[in-house]
């Protein structure tokens, strides 16, 4: 049985898997989903495509949404021989049965009971849990579970450097790990990014852009973003921090995102503190060029301090929420014990 929760090998993963089906392998039940949803998808019209005769998908195809589905139709589905094609395919989409609960484990399988010699079923969930019942009944069938993680930065990076160069163009090192990075794994939208610099290098007749023309082509690099800030307030300049600050929040970046983003950042921070660079890209799944980065900011703090600014990010955080206080001053308040953290550890290490 195929599973794909290791993140460094989603994308070999699901290559495997699209292989086996479009040479015949299928099984008589999948579980397809998870947070990688391009992966996910592709899987999934490689079964469509295996399964159901060319022309023949309104009759061999039958699709059902939502959790409030009628057994007794689905169960004639499946019962039901395919017309023209080597499969029926019944496809169960979000049906939310594969988490805890004796509801989804005796709907999957009264489903499961209802397989035939010409049928496929599929459940496609956006969200699945481990410890659902559903899992063991869908492998004891002979079922495959697909449920795909991001990708690791590594694979994620192979996989743009591999679009980029059949679409004719390249990107130096530092500039494609910040493009994808900026991406976070998130396979169908580092695809869309792609397009977009391969379209803008055609028109040019160019066959290579440099990390200006990516940076004003693409998504913003929020990361980088967070980074420069973060800058800012270590070296005391936290008046220059605060001008970055509204730029973000007058250029329409909802101030929920940066507190997120910083607290993260934060987490990562602490995470540097006591990881070396390998151990950093390793644990965080994060590129050699934010690794080096967080090592060299983490320097900048202590562990008490962060410890305490991650503490801060969740008080602001119910600030807003509760309305205590506008997002955009609970947000400056942040930057600033953010700027005398770091003032203090610069204190602490000139003592020293």
């Amino acid at each position: 049985m195929a599973r794909s929760r290791k993140q460094t090998d989603s994308i070999a993963q699901a290559h495997a898997l699209i292989e086996r089906i479009r040479v015949g392998g299928i099984a008589p039940c999948y579980l397809i989903g998870g947070e990688e949803r391009y992966l996910a998808a592709q899987v999934l019209g490689a079964l469509r495509e295996t399964v159901i005769a060319p022309g023949m998908a309104a009759l061999d195809h039958q699709r059902y949404e939502g959790r409030r589905l009628d057994l007794d139709e689905l169960a004639n589905a499946l019962r039901t021989p395919p017309f023209m094609s080597p499969y029926r395919l019944v496809e169960i989409r979000d049906s939310g049965w594969f988490r805890p609960g004796a509801e989804g484990r005796q709907n999957v399988e009264r489903l499961l009971q209802k397989l035939s010699g010409g049928s496929c079923l599929v459940f496609y969930e956006t969200a699945v849990d481990g410890r659902a019942a559903g899992l063991r009944l869908l492998r004891e069938a002979g079922g495959v579970e697909a449920v795909f993680d991001r990708p690791s930065h590594q694979s994620a990076r192979a996989w743009a450097t591999e679009r980029l160069r059949a679409g004719g163009l390249r990107l130096d090192r530092q500039t494609l790990d910040s493009f994808v990075d900026r991406c976070e794994g998130d396979l169908a939208l580092l695809g869309e990014e792609i397009n977009k610099l391969l379209l803008y290098a055609a028109d040019l007749g160019r066959t290579q852009l440099d990390e200006s023309e990516v940076n004003r082509i693409a998504i913003r690099d929020q990361r980088g973003t967070i980074f420069d800030l973060t800058d800012l307030l270590s070296d005391g300049q936290t008046m220059a921090a605060l001008r970055l600050l509204h730029v973000l929040l007058d250029g329409g970046q909802p101030a929920l995102v940066i507190l997120l983003m910083l607290a993260r950042h934060f987490r990562q921070l602490l995470c540097a503190l006591e990881f070396d660079e390998r151990e950093i890209q390793q644990y965080l799944g994060l590129s050699p060029y934010v690794a080096e980065r967080l090592r060299r900011q983490a320097r900048n703090f202590d562990r008490r301090r962060l410890a305490a600014l991650i503490a801060a990010c969740a008080a602001t955080d119910q600030a807003v929420k509760s309305g205590k206080l506008a997002d955009r001053v609970a947000l400056e308040i942040l930057l600033a014990q953010t700027g005398r953290a770091a003032a203090w550890s610069r204190h602490l290490r000139r003592s020293r």
